[in-house]
């Protein structure tokens, strides 16, 4: 499965913050017990301009899951 996450842009001086409270809300998501199906995961960390200069900060993710995961009620 493929995700995205990603939070709003802020200025380039922000981005340390940003990204380290970036990695520790992934730290907390990682250890809820929905996930427990995830059986692997990749993490990438990309950060775009925006036209403004801003800095537009976000994870791309790979989880492997079993393909049950898609007939879970709750995620329909």
């Amino acid at each position: 499965m493929f995700l995205t996450l990603t939070v709003r842009n802020c200025e380039i001086g922000e981005l340390g913050t940003v990204l380290t409270a970036m990695n520790a809300a992934f730290k907390r998501m990682e250890k809820r017990k929905e996930l427990s199906p995830v059986q692997g995961w990749i993490r990438a960390t990309e950060v775009t301009r925006g036209k403004d200069g801003s800095a537009h900060p976000h994870f791309h993710c790979l989880l492997m899951v079993q393909p049950s995961w898609f007939k879970r009620e709750e995620l329909r």
